[in-house]
């Protein structure tokens, strides 16, 4: 079964508008001349009535989360929490829902405990904790990256963007293209250039929301001595890639695109910005990272839903 709905439709939204519900009660001062208990009752019911307008759509996420292997962004996890929490206390596996009415039941049931959440402090002991995870893990692999261009002052870095054709994201969800991902890999270090000039590999998958589907950012960095043509690298890994995924898969090389001849002004326009605008290396990829997983900042391609031991990022050295 594809999640692509929940991964592109409803996860995020629901990401933002718990976000949104967090911030408005800890940080929104309560307007001159109303009462505390009437201000914060108004927050309840905004957030109940954003919850309302797509409850046949959460509550389905919910439920086939439930009894499949993947996780949840940082507040959608909390939405979850809260909602298992009052399956727990009904002492039911779902939520039935006949009228109207029992949809706001439950709703407000969860939206209660959600609120004891976020005015509790251990919340802000988990993000910190999770936030000091992301970026620990960015740290380590700006050292290893660093480290390997000590090795090879003069590397030379080939960036790609690798997706799917319209056909293939509409059958295809994260955890397919994750798999159609790992196949690449190890497709890939099968190839000799790969195995005796690669010197260091990174990727970063994003969501595009505007488009509905996920580009990988992947990297590659070589040994000068060694380097030939980009064009020769990016139709082999061109190829690859069509092979793993059925031959849905497309493969943009901003360097190699920058070179053909043929392209019309405003095509060359936007390759000229990519080139100009977008990291080129591993390094400045990751800084560029969000600055956090919990923030609004990066919330437009945050990954909400996504397969247990997923990774939406990762580096290292080519091993010989």
């Amino acid at each position: 079964m594809s999640h692509s709905e929940f991964e592109f439709v409803i996860a995020p939204r629901l990401e933002q508008d718990v976000l949104e519900y967090y911030q408005t009660i800890r940080f929104v001062p309560t307007p001159e001349g109303v009462e505390y208990k009437k201000h914060q009752k108004s927050i309840d019911k905004e957030f109940k009535r954003k919850l309302s307008g797509y409850f046949s759509g959460w509550r389905r996420m919910m439920t086939a989360c439930m009894h499949e292997y993947l996780e949840f962004s940082f507040w959608v996890d909390k939405f979850f929490q809260a909602y298992c929490s009052v399956l727990r206390e009904e002492h039911i596996h779902l939520l039935e829902v006949i009228t109207h009415k029992h949809s706001a039941l439950y709703t407000g049931r969860i939206v209660k405990i959600l609120r004891m959440l976020f005015e509790s402090t251990s919340l802000s002991e988990e993000m910190n904790k999770k936030n000091e995870r992301y970026d620990k893990q960015i740290e380590k692999l700006r050292e290893s990256y660093l480290n390997t261009s000590q090795i090879y002052p003069d590397a030379v870095d080939l960036k790609l963007e690798l997706s799917l054709n319209e056909f293939g994201n509409e059958i295809s969800d994260l955890q397919q293209l994750n798999q159609y991902f790992l196949n690449f890999k190890k497709n890939l270090a099968t190839a000799f250039w790969y195995r005796t000039q690669v010197v260091y590999r990174f990727y970063q998958i994003v969501r595009d929301a505007a488009q509905q589907r996920y580009i990988i950012h992947f990297y590659l960095t070589f040994n000068r001595s060694l380097y030939s043509d980009s064009l020769g690298y990016c139709n082999d890994i061109r190829e690859r890639w069509l092979k793993v995924t059925g031959y849905m898969g497309t493969c943009m090389c901003p360097e190699e695109n920058h070179q053909h001849a043929s392209l019309d002004a405003e095509q060359a326009l936007q390759i000229d910005r990519i080139l100009q605008e977008e990291a080129q290396c591993p390094l400045g990829a990751l800084n560029k990272m969000p600055e956090n997983q919990t923030g609004l900042y990066g919330l437009p391609n945050r990954i909400c839903i996504y397969p247990k031991t997923f990774q939406w990022f990762d580096g290292a050295p080519v091993r010989r």
